[in-house]
């Protein structure tokens, strides 16, 4: 039923897309949809393994862009580790499964001894609910943790989660700007 657009769909708990050390990837205008994601009691859905779109990055590796995703019924949808200079904006989050576990919308983490920096959250719209109505207390807004630097997050909207924004105890870091 989707027409006209980029819609990529996975039935199993696996990543869309799992990426190591690469520079300068760009998504833009995909929706993600995990399973069953339209039905109405909230167990349609994936869990998108450790995210939808997972990035593991060493040093040198930046420059990538998420813009204009919707991830429809996946409850992990972006996991950065230790990627730098980045662009999360103008992404919508709807929908996750309240029966896949807990997790995040979006996670930053560290990999290994090499840090995340510089990302930026801008435009972004995640309602947590997984039937429309609830609230989920599965699944978090954004997730930081590890060694993550200078993350800026403006003109977000984060609602009906277990916590639209958490820092986790083994973050390590500074500049966090909302």
């Amino acid at each position: 039923g989707d027409i006209g657009g980029t819609v990529l769909r996975r039935d199993s708990n696996d990543p869309f897309f799992n990426i190591t050390n690469v520079r300068a990837i760009h998504f833009v205008g995909i929706t993600f949809k995990g399973g069953s994601a339209t039905n109405t009691n909230g167990t349609g859905g994936v869990s998108g393994g450790n995210g939808a779109i997972t990035v593991t990055a060493d040093a040198g590796c930046q420059g990538y862009l998420f813009e204009n995703l919707v991830f429809h019924g996946i409850k992990n949808c972006l996991n950065l580790n230790g990627l730098s200079d980045s662009i999360i904006r103008g992404c919508r989050f709807r929908l996750p499964p309240k029966d896949e576990g807990t997790g995040a919308f979006i996670t930053i983490d560290d990999n290994g001894s090499e840090r995340t920096d510089q990302i930026r959250i801008s435009d972004c719209v995640a309602d947590g609910s997984p039937d429309g109505s609830a609230l989920n207390n599965q699944v978090d807004g954004i997730t930081i943790k590890g060694f993550s630097n200078t993350i800026f997050v403006t003109n977000c909207s984060f609602i009906r989660l277990n916590r639209s924004f958490y820092l986790d105890s083994t973050w390590t870091g500074e500049f966090l700007y909302f």
